[in-house]
């Protein structure tokens, strides 16, 4: 049985990262702010190129009925902000909505 020496991790991580594995979720560093009575709904809360990002989950309930993710991305106090469910973007896997909201927020700064 081999130890994992947090060496070996940190070594397996930066592999990782030069590899492009993780390249969205690692560059983003999303910190877990679900509530604790949330019922099943999850936020997650980062920042990227001076955006403040919120990736959240909505869970399957009564009113819905379908669990998706989605984004809102703001900076200086809402100088500029987007919100996916504005254009009705829903996204069924957690990467798929961290590699759109990175796509808009590329765009944003390329347009601002």
């Amino acid at each position: 049985m081999t130890v994992i020496t947090p060496l070996w991790i940190v070594k397996v991580i930066y592999w990782l990262q030069l590899s492009g594995v993780w390249k969205g979720i690692l560059n983003m560093r999303l910190t877990d702010k679900t509530e604790r009575w949330s019922m099943g709904n999850r936020t997650l809360v980062g920042r990227k190129k001076k955006y403040l990002v919120n990736i959240n989950f909505t869970a399957k309930n009564h009113i819905n009925g379908v669990e998706y993710w989605w984004f809102f991305v703001e900076k200086n106090d809402m100088k500029y902000a987007y919100n996916s469910l504005w254009d009705d973007l829903k996204y069924k896997t957690k990467e798929e909505c961290v590699s759109a909201c990175e796509k808009k927020i590329d765009e944003l700064v390329k347009n601002n």
